[in-house]
């Protein structure tokens, strides 16, 4: 017997040529969605990460950090098959992503200048 998840990807033996299609379609979805809701989470820790470091005195910016999980994720990458420079590309958007939310972070905490003259 073919696992739940196997078989909502490939069908039943059953299926048509082109039956597959929507059921794929489907699967990609689910796998967009998973994406999705993982860079929510990681949204979530670079948020709860910026309060963590604004205790101890550390900057948002730390490049070196960055280059570290780009090139991990690279790593990882090429030991699952996939082209690491796309991997790459993915990770700096995702590392700005989080930057913007750390930063979010701290400009919600600290009064603007504009907030002075209110």
């Amino acid at each position: 017997m073919m696992p739940a998840a196997e078989h909502s990807v490939h069908g039943s033996p059953h299926d048509g040529p082109h039956d597959g299609v929507p059921a794929l379609r489907a699967a990609m979805e689910q796998v967009d969605d998973q994406i999705v809701a993982a860079l929510a989470r990681r949204m979530a820790l670079a948020r709860a990460m910026a309060d963590a470091k604004q205790q101890v005195g550390q900057s948002i910016l730390d490049p070196a950090r960055e280059v570290a999980v780009v090139s991990r994720a690279a790593r990882t990458a090429r030991h699952l098959g996939l082209p690491d420079r796309d991997i790459r590309g993915l990770y700096w958007s995702i590392l700005a992503m989080s930057r913007r939310a750390q930063l979010e972070v701290n400009a919600r905490r600290e009064p603007s200048d504009h907030d002075e003259y209110l």
